[in-house]
């Protein structure tokens, strides 16, 4: 959810009512409103004022389980990355209001599909007009940028690559695939001692950054 920009949602059933954590969040009487047609978070604050201090204390006594990772090759990986899979999260927002309420921007969410679906495919001047549309609609969605920039890249649009990158260091400086991404900009265009710092760059931001340690 933090990637595609848009609020995660949480939920709790509980003594016959659904409660979902949103921006906007939406309670629900399941046994009269099976359907969950009729949000009765405004008329029935109290229980939904129950229902989320609920839901962050089961939240709070739960187990941490290490994130189990399954490494990958340097050429799955590399090959990943050069289609926007890895390297492309966006920073998370410090305040959990500030994303929007996934009901809010409902309208691009078959563009987020589309334009990844596209570049999966490699068919990256597709993908370009499915990301101009979603950052039309949404023009902080950090997802669509960054695809976007890898997009513009493997079409050979360097100096676009070039500022949708330096656009996304701008809005996360620690960023270590935009730095890798104009990196590859400074190579193609063979500022090669530009690229080589750009790379080095990435890789004091993330060590395990492999990309950018492929191309250096």
């Amino acid at each position: 959810a933090y990637e595609y920009q848009w609020a995660p949602s949480t939920c709790l059933w509980r003594e016959g009512f659904k409660w979902i954590r949103l921006p906007k969040p939406e309670l629900f009487d399941l046994g009269a409103d099976p359907h969950e047609g009729h949000n009765l978070a405004a008329a029935q604050a109290a229980k939904g004022a129950e229902m989320g201090g609920a839901l962050e204390k089961l939240e709070a006594s739960l187990p941490q389980v290490p994130l189990q990772v399954q490494p990958v090759s340097v050429e799955t990986r590399a090959q990943m990355e050069s289609l926007g899979y890895i390297g492309h999260l966006a920073p998370k927002a410090a305040n959990f209001d500030l994303l929007p309420d996934p009901k809010d921007i409902a309208p691009i969410i078959p563009l987020l599909i589309q334009g990844s679906d596209a570049m999966a495919r490699g068919k990256f001047t597709e993908a370009i007009a499915a990301w101009n549309q979603v950052l039309g609609y949404a023009p902080g969605n950090y997802r669509a940028a960054s695809n976007r920039a890898v997009a513009y890249l493997q079409t050979g649009k360097l100096a676009e690559a070039r500022a949708e990158a330096k656009r996304l260091l701008a809005a996360d400086p620690d960023s270590s695939s935009s730095i890798h991404l104009l990196g590859r900009v400074e190579s193609l265009e063979k500022n090669y001692a530009k690229a080589e710092e750009l790379y080095r760059g990435a890789i004091q931001k993330d060590a395990a950054f492999l990309p950018a340690w492929i191309d250096l």
